[in-house]
């Protein structure tokens, strides 16, 4: 409702460094020199945690916390909000009924997640959904207690690990068969 909002708290050197343990410790994944990117989610509290360290950065650690609707944004609910008109809403809806390609585009908390979500929202139940996204921001959860058949692979940019990189699982969903493919936050060659 009220967009970035101004906090008065303020955390000390020691309190950045318990979380970001306790980050580290929650997530099952590295924070430190030879890994300095940490992306993780809060599944309990919604949040999604991106937090970045040194050498990375040229002094210190930063996080960014991102709070998602507990409950999956609709195409009626994002007109209601003035954030799309209802003339573009039914052409969405009319898009993914006929089975078009689609793509989301713009700037950080613009609500691109939250459009897509809404335009899943929009597919058949009994279809098969491929989500790609090498940050969890889908509610995969939440759609699939609505019915939803989802597979959700996970991948790295970079895979590190039991991750696959976004290239090879655009690969394998192709692989897969007769499915809708829905791939997160495009950022490497896999855009092509």
């Amino acid at each position: 409702d009220f967009g970035e909002c101004l906090t008065n708290i303020y955390v000390t050197q020691d309190e950045i460094e318990k979380l970001s343990t306790r980050l580290r410790a929650l997530s099952k994944r590295p924070m430190d020199a030879s890994s300095p990117v940490l992306h993780t989610e809060l599944q309990e509290l919604g949040i999604r945690v991106c937090g970045i360290c040194e050498p990375s950065t040229y002094k210190g650690t930063g996080f960014a916390f991102r709070k998602r609707k507990p409950v999956p944004w609709t195409l009626a609910e994002l007109a209601s909000h003035k954030m799309i008109d209802s003339r573009t809403a039914g052409f969405l809806s009319y898009l993914v009924d006929n089975q078009n390609s689609i793509l989301i585009t713009g700037p950080r908390s613009s609500g691109k997640t939250s459009l897509l979500t809404a335009l899943i929202l929009e597919m058949p139940r009994n279809s098969r959904i491929i989500i790609i996204e090498d940050t969890p921001e889908i509610p995969v959860n939440d759609l699939r207690a609505l019915g939803f058949k989802i597979e959700h692979l996970k991948t790295e940019a970079l895979a590190k690990g039991f991750e696959i990189s976004t290239e090879d699982a655009l690969r394998t969903s192709l692989r897969l068969g007769d499915s809708i493919l829905v791939i997160g936050e495009v950022r490497g060659p896999e855009a092509k």
